[in-house]
């Protein structure tokens, strides 16, 4: 379970970061990079613990 939410964190960012090259920068890109990079902390935290 904690694998499929870190792959789905890293879509997540993925995908915002995709936004954020091409230039197409505000809040919800900012909120959904944020948002990616904590799931993926804490399944990361949790597979390790």
């Amino acid at each position: 379970m904690w694998k499929l939410l870190e792959n789905i964190g890293l879509g997540l960012f993925v995908n915002a970061l995709y936004s954020v090259f091409t230039s197409n920068i505000n809040i919800a890109v900012i909120v959904t990079m944020s948002a990616s990079v904590v799931i993926m902390s804490v399944s990361i935290y949790f597979q390790r613990r």
